[in-house]
């Protein structure tokens, strides 16, 4: 679970599994992924008076080292989409960061830039978000709007008739069983899409919070390095998240040690960030697809 954030603690997910197609008289819907596009998806359906269904996977945010806290920066233009949703009001109340700009440190652009960013736009400030908590904030909104949570691991979407079923597994083993629904939406990520760019992984790890004088600038920073480039984001309770941005080739077939000591002989190369991880301490590296797709 997340840490709670200041103010209170985070909102509950959807319960584990329920039987059943939703509340409302429209068209029964399927949402597979119950990340912040699924759960947004999902919300806005039961509100426009729909039956639908979320299906998440029931391994949670620990399925990585530090995957339940994944910082991820929203603009300040998603507030009227948030309101609409209603959940404005829980957003702002999280005690999610809202720092105006980036620190850049990149080629061609001035030392120390404070480059407007997701979070610097000119209507004001976004968001710098646990992306975890955020999603279960947006769960939150969607079972009180009368979205049932379906738990387990879905296959693709296959048609039936007039509508669309799902093979649905749980992690945990035991018997498949089918859904179906008049539609499906599939909102479980960006690996559907075409890459656009070249193969693309980031070695990842959340930072522990350090002294408090590093934690006085909520910035996020950005830095080029030689051969990768560097991503750190403030979470809110004073963890970081820190990415290296690596070509692909650079990290296949290494084990999870050499990941770990190529992530930290990496990040020798980022005077940005250096001051600002003293003290602090890293989880086990992860890597993730940063592939560009679209």
């Amino acid at each position: 679970m997340p840490e709670a954030a200041a103010g209170g603690a985070p909102p509950p997910p959807l319960p584990p599994a329920a039987a059943g197609t939703g509340t409302g008289t429209g068209a029964s819907v399927l949402v597979l992924g119950g990340g912040p596009a699924g759960a947004t998806a999902a919300l806005q359906l039961a509100r426009l008076g729909h039956r639908v269904q979320l299906v998440e996977r029931d391994d949670g945010p620990a399925a990585g080292a530090g995957a339940g806290h994944l910082a991820e920066s929203l603009p300040a233009s998603l507030g009227p989409l948030f309101a609409r949703l209603g959940v404005l009001a829980a957003v702002d109340h999280a005690g999610f960061l809202r720092p105006a700009r980036a620190q850049v440190d990149w080629p061609g652009l001035p030392p120390d830039s404070a480059a407007p960013t997701a979070m610097g736009q000119d209507e004001g400030r976004g968001w710098l978000v646990d992306r975890w908590q955020f999603a279960a904030l947006l769960r939150a909104a969607a079972w009180r709007a009368g979205v049932h949570a379906v738990a387990g691991h879905a296959g693709p979407p296959e048609r039936l008739g007039g509508g669309w079923q799902v093979t649905l597994r749980p992690a945990g083993g035991g018997g498949a069983r089918r859904l179906s629904a008049d539609l499906v939406v599939d909102a479980r990520g960006r690996r559907a899409w075409p890459a656009t760019g070249p193969a693309t992984v980031t070695l990842l790890a959340l930072w522990a919070p350090g002294p408090a004088a590093h934690d006085a600038d909520p910035r996020m920073r950005i830095q080029a390095g030689r051969s990768a480039w560097y991503w750190y984001a403030p979470l809110p309770g004073g963890a970081v998240n820190v990415g290296v941005f690596v070509d692909a080739r650079r990290v296949a077939g290494l084990g999870q040690n050499a990941q770990s000591a190529l992530y930290h002989a990496l990040l020798r190369d980022a005077p940005l960030l250096a001051p600002l991880l003293a003290g602090r301490h890293a989880t086990a590296v992860r890597t993730c697809d940063a592939t560009p797709r679209g």
